[in-house]
């Protein structure tokens, strides 16, 4: 075997190693999916408080769009307004939507009513969902936790979707 051939081989070999190293760093960098414990009973019955939840990253770093009925996880100010808590609620409203919630605090999205009842009081609100902005809501009405203390929810603080419960039984999220 020539000098050649081995520099070749052992080049090969190396751009090899550089290669594998990489993709491990983007992967422990990017966390495709994310283990959380559920806090809240917002969600129920859905997702109980402790159930532990797979949230998937990879499409939102990817700049996918989100589906009206999803469930997702997005970065929210804490109630100290310094603090970041991660919340977990189901989209409502898309960007474009047209969003109504009225004094009996039932929330209309492009004139329909939605079906949910919000919790808190805020009166009556109207308001045209942003390009980038969406509106999430409790799935549990009587837990008084829904999107509206948030306010709309910027795509860019979406961290993933739910795609399924690990415990206490392991199934699908719908």
């Amino acid at each position: 075997m020539s000098r050649f051939e081995r520099i070749v081989i052992i080049g090969t070999a190396s751009l090899g190693a550089v290669v594998i190293i990489i993709a491990f760093i983007v992967i422990v960098l990017t966390q495709p999916l994310e283990i959380r414990r559920v806090a809240s009973p917002a969600m129920e019955p859905i997702l109980k408080v402790n159930d532990i939840v797979l949230v998937e990253k990879v499409s939102v770093l990817l700049g996918a769009t989100f589906d009206r009925g999803e469930i997702i996880e997005f970065s929210a100010v804490g109630p100290d307004e310094v603090s970041e808590r991660f919340v977990i609620r189901r989209v409502v409203g898309l960007p474009g939507d047209k969003v109504r919630v009225d004094a009996a605090h039932k929330l209309f999205i492009n004139g329909r009513f939605s079906g949910k009842t919000v919790a808190k009081a805020v009166g009556e609100l109207s308001d045209c969902l942003a390009s980038d902005e969406i509106l999430v809501a409790a799935d549990n009405s009587d837990a008084k936790l829904d999107s509206l203390p948030f306010g709309v929810v910027a795509e860019s603080e979406c961290i993933g979707r739910v795609i399924g419960k690990l415990a206490p039984t392991v199934e699908p999220i719908e």
